[in-house]
């Protein structure tokens, strides 16, 4: 359900006042308004500062689906900038023209994002060592969905597997989250000589 009154959000919302989500929301792009989508963000971030005292560390977008429009894309990025410059998950997969605009909004971002190791077949600790051999210098935000049941599970014992740690260890590799960026870690590609990783779950 939003945050807000399901009639001040209309257009994004079903017949029982709950979210579109999936097809249904691609569906209506055309019928989006994206001033009740900026609206809403827009109190869920201030509900975010009223429940927790502080500003959230970073903005993403749940799963994929907003980030297939630009427009809706570009909504996020206006807010991020709003409250402070945070940084932002960047959708990889969208190309140049995605990435020009977090530039030019000047805001802060991974370098690459790697989302391999939380599907099937390889949420294991083996996959993930692999991964950790191969990561190229810089910041890589790893997705991952831990949890207790089910296939989070895998995901959750493959993470927590010792020779993962070892090997984080050996590697130089510093753990951090999205509040760690440092200034200059944005949009272009720094080479720095130690690799960093961000493991960041998507509910």
């Amino acid at each position: 359900h939003p945050i807000l009154p399901p009639e001040q959000v209309g257009s994004l919302v079903d017949a029982d006042g709950c979210f579109r989500d999936g097809m249904p929301l691609l569906l209506r792009y055309g019928r989006l308004r994206t001033d009740e989508l900026k609206a809403e963000w827009r109190a869920q971030i201030e509900k975010f500062i009223a429940d927790t005292g502080r500003p959230p560390d970073h903005l993403d977008l749940h799963c994929y689906y907003p980030y297939v429009f630009l427009a809706w894309f570009r909504v996020s990025l206006e807010l991020a900038q709003k409250y402070g410059h945070l940084p932002v998950r960047m959708p990889f997969w969208q190309g140049q023209r995605y990435q020009r605009l977090v530039e030019r909004y000047g805001l802060k971002r991974p370098h690459y994002f790697e989302m391999s190791f939380s599907q099937d077949g390889h949420r294991t600790a083996e996959h993930l060592l692999g991964l950790l051999d191969a990561l190229p210098d810089g910041i890589t935000e790893l997705l991952a969905h831990p949890g207790t049941e089910g296939w989070r599970e895998e995901d959750y014992r493959a993470l927590l597997d010792p020779r993962v740690r070892q090997r984080i260890v050996e590697s130089g590799i510093a753990l951090i989250s999205y509040g760690d960026l440092q200034v200059g870690d944005g949009f272009r590609l720094q080479r720095e000589p130690r690799m960093r990783l961000s493991s960041r779950p998507c509910t």
